[in-house]
Parts: C-alpha cells; sequence; structure tokens
C-alpha cells in the first residue's frame, strides 16, 4: 500500500485552498483548514499521494506519515523503523484496522534514535478532534525537518541536484549498463498495452476494483478469483501417499498432544472423533465455519461473476492502442531532448554568473584576509618588542636589599611630590579664587567710599551755611 521509493522535496509551493482537497463536506470549515494545511505540508514536501482526493484524509495523512518515516529510517532498520503493514488496497472505513495502523506508525516513530518533541497518542492521528489536527500537523512538519536533515540523505541530495541541470544523454551515461541477459529479459516480458479503453461523457466514476481491473485488462491481463473445491487426494503416487501419510500421522499427534492424552492404542482415534463428535462446543464451531466457508465461497462467486459482466461490458468498449511509429518516438525524444537541453543551458549560464560572483567574492575575501594577517604579523612583532624590553627592564632592576629599599623610598617620595604638587595646585587654585573675591570686595568698598565722600561734603557745605547763619544772628 505505501511505496518506500525516496523522493526529493519539492519546492515550497503556493497555499492551497481547502476546495483543492475537498475536506469540507467531510470535516467542516474550520476542520478542512486544518486538514489541508497538513495535506499541503506533504505535498510541498513530494508526497505524490496527497492530492489524490479520492482516498480518504486519513489515508493521506497515514500515508504520509509512513512514507517521510521511510525517508528517515535507514534501509538497514527498515524491519524496526518503518511501518509493516501488509494490507493492500484497503479503503480503513473501519475503526479497527484504522487504529492498527496508528498504533504500527506510533511504535514506529517511538523507536527513533532521537526523541520525538510532540507527545502523540494512536487515537490521535484519527482525526476525529480539532485538537488532534494541531497535534498531527506538528508531527508531520517535525518529520518533514528531520528528513531534510537527514545525514545519510546528503549523497543522493547532491546527486539529484547534480542531475537536474544535465542533459538525458549525460544522464544516461551515468547509469551502469544492464548486462545483454538482463536487457533481453526486460525487453522481452516488458507490460505492453493492446487495448485502450473508450470512456462516455458524464460516465459515473468506478470504484477501485473495477480501476484494477480496466488497467490490468488494459494490458491484456485477467483478474480471478481462485474457487477451488476441496481438494483431491491424489493416491496414484507412492510419494504423495507417503507424504499424506506422515501428514495424518503428525496432525494425529498434535491433536493428541494438545487434548492431553496418553499414546493412543488401537482404536483410540475412533474414541477421540465420538467425543469430537460429543462436544457441543466443538460441533457449534463446525457449523459456523462450514457456514463462514459457505458464505465466503459464495462471496468469491459473487465477485467473479460481477467481474466477467464487467470484463464483457469492457471488452465492448476497447479499441487497439495505435501503434506509435519508430520515426515519430525518436522525434518525441529528440524535441524532449532539446527543451531538456536549452534548459541545462540557461541554468548553466545562471550557475557561471553565479560561479564568477562567487569568484570575485573570493578575492575581495582573500585580500582582507592576507591584510589582515599582515596586521596580525605586525602586532605579534610589536608585542613580542614590548615583551623583550620588559624582560630588560627586569634583568637591569638591582636585586640587592639596600636598592631595592632605596627603590621604596624613592617611590614614597615621588610620591609624597606628586602629592604635594597636587595639593599645591589646589592651594593655588583656592588662593586665585580668594584673591578674586577680595578684589571684588575691595572694588565695592571703594564705591562704598567714594559715595561716603560725596555725601561728607554735602554735609561741609551745610554746616557752613549753619555757621554763617549763626554768625549773622550773633552780629545782630
Amino acid at each position: 500500500m505505501f511505496s518506500s521509493t525516496w523522493v526529493s522535496s519539492a519546492p515550497s509551493a503556493a497555499p492551497a485552498s481547502v476546495s483543492a482537497y475537498d475536506l469540507t463536506e467531510e470535516y467542516g470549515t474550520d476542520a478542512a483548514v486544518k486538514v489541508s494545511r497538513i495535506l499541503q505540508a506533504l505535498e510541498t514536501a513530494g508526497f505524490p499521494k496527497a492530492h489524490i482526493n479520492s482516498y480518504s484524509a486519513f489515508d493521506r495523512v497515514l500515508s504520509g506519515i509512513t512514507w517521510l518515516l521511510h525517508r528517515i529510517v535507514r534501509r538497514e532498520d527498515a524491519e524496526i523503523g518503518r511501518v509493516q503493514w501488509d494490507v493492500l488496497f484497503q479503503s480503513h472505513k473501519k475503526m479497527k484496522p484504522r487504529l492498527g495502523l496508528a498504533q504500527e506508525a506510533i511504535r514506529c516513530i517511538e523507536t527513533l534514535h532521537y526523541a520525538c518533541p510532540v507527545p502523540i497518542q494512536p487515537h490521535q492521528l484519527l482525526l476525529q478532534d480539532f485538537g488532534d489536527m494541531e497535534t498531527v500537523e506538528k508531527l508531520v512538519l517535525w518529520l518533514i525537518d528531520e528528513g531534510q536533515d537527514a545525514q545519510y540523505l546528503e549523497k543522493i541530495r547532491r546527486e539529484r541536484a547534480f542531475l537536474q541541470v544535465m542533459s538525458p544523454q549525460d544522464e544516461r551515461k551515468h547509469v551502469s549498463p544492464l548486462k545483454k541477459e538482463v536487457e533481453f529479459l526486460v525487453n522481452t516480458y516488458a507490460p505492453k498495452r493492446r487495448w485502450q479503453y473508450v470512456a462516455v461523457e458524464g460516465e459515473a466514476e468506478e470504484n477501485e476494483d473495477a480501476l484494477i481491473q480496466r488497467c490490468l485488462l488494459e494490458y491484456g491481463e485477467r483478474v480471478t478469483v481462485a474457487l477451488d473445491d476441496e481438494p483431491m487426494m491424489d493416491t496414484s503416487e507412492e510419494g504423495n501417499n507417503q507424504v499424506d501419510v506422515m501428514a495424518q500421522i503428525a496432525s494425529q499427534a498434535a491433536a493428541i498432544a494438545s487434548g492431553g492424552a496418553s499414546k493412543p492404542r488401537g482404536g483410540s482415534m475412533r474414541g477421540l472423533r465420538r467425543t469430537k463428535r460429543n462436544d457441543p462446543h466443538a460441533a457449534d464451531f463446525d457449523r459456523q465455519y462450514q457456514k463462514a466457508m459457505k458464505q465466503a465461497k459464495e462471496e468469491q462467486q459473487a465477485l467473479q461473476s460481477k467481474r466477467r459482466e464487467r470484463e464483457a461490458k469492457l471488452l465492448q468498449r476497447v479499441v487497439s492502442v495505435p501503434e506509435v511509429k519508430q520515426d515519430e518516438i525518436k522525434e518525441q525524444v529528440r524535441s524532449s531532448d532539446k527543451s531538456s537541453l536549452d534548459e541545462a543551458r540557461a541554468q548553466l549560464k545562471n550557475h557561471e554568473l553565479q560561479i564568477q560572483a562567487l569568484i570575485q567574492e573570493k578575492k575581495d575575501l582573500d585580500a582582507a584576509t592576507k591584510d589582515s594577517k599582515a596586521r596580525a604579523v605586525a602586532l605579534d612583532e610589536a608585542l613580542a618588542a614590548v615583551k623583550q624590553e620588559m624582560t630588560e627592564l627586569e634583568v637591569q632592576t638591582p636585586k640587592d636589599e639596600a636598592a631595592q629599599a632605596h627603590m621604596a623610598k624613592l617611590r614614597q617620595l615621588v610620591m609624597k611630590n606628586e602629592t604635594l604638587k597636587r595639593e599645591k595646585n589646589e592651594f593655588r587654585t583656592k588662593c586665585r579664587l580668594e584673591l578674586e573675591a577680595l578684589k571684588e570686595r575691595v572694588e565695592k568698598m571703594k564705591l562704598l567710599v567714594a559715595e561716603d565722600a560725596a555725601n561728607q561734603g554735602e554735609e561741609a557745605l551745610r554746616l557752613n551755611e549753619i555757621e554763617q547763619m549763626h554768625a549773622q544772628m550773633a552780629q545782630k
């Protein structure tokens, strides 16, 4: 049901509408948007089944998850990490097979070498709850990212990217040729289309079984159902008789061992058959088994008759496939090769321009790197010179105690001198400020004295006038 063929990731596609996946009728508007987002992510990653609306959303989403696991898990770990599900062409409408497939997918996710950051349960993959759809979307996006980051697929990605810009002729050159015997067998037994079905306008879409039968019939294959009756024992050959006898003995021994009886003697088999007939559960089981076998045969007969009727109708509406001449095939191949060659040349030209730009950028970076290296060498030389000077100073420094004491005293005196210089400068600044303040006060005092002198002259005039008045009065 699921293909394990690796497909390269497709480029990002434009956002698809909800109607493109035909989910509104099944899920509603809001839920259809969520499921469409999941299918769009799978289709963008290259999953070819995401846009086939004849499958249910469950089939497409679970198939996509299985496809992503086939891409992520290595081939040698396929038995453990890849989904092992042998149901072929099943629509998964019942709950049990759907839940079984979901459990198998979750088991494979849990067996990965790295932990899944999305906590998810098997029932959430059934897409029955609105919140589960968001969880499934996160899981799908995480699997897509892991597939893109897989290191062991890097070689395949490089080869595919290399082959995309090559012509088909060059691509065929890199494929190892088949042996003559293998090529003869492939050409001889290759399926050839013999008939072509003529569709009628307005014809209803048929189910999957009818489509398979039509496709096989066009290639000359007929779909039949095995309706074999009870197998007849052929006792003519000695070898078959010996095999049948050994099979009967083995079945009898297994029946006795399962029943817990001792080793049978002369009439033990007859007693065993009598016990089986008297057991009501065994009789009921036999009746149900016979009924189920009869029903299965009836269903097979109905299916066979239905397929025969359908085959008769199909044969009435098929025509022979027109044979394409070899010249036309060569012309088509040449035209396709020419178009692909033109595209490859255009891509090659763009790549050459990009390569030239990268080469120029590399040259600029090399020049900048060379300049940086020269600066680094100059800095290293300056640092080495400084270290050498420090070493020479350490060597020239006196080692005796007296010289060290004098040096310590000299350092103290130098520090004291620096302190005195600083205090002297502070004192000068303070004196300058006080001198300016005193000058301002002197100017103010001069102004006051001048005002007082003017006032004293006026008082002297008044006193003279008063004295004159007293003298005049005294004379009188």
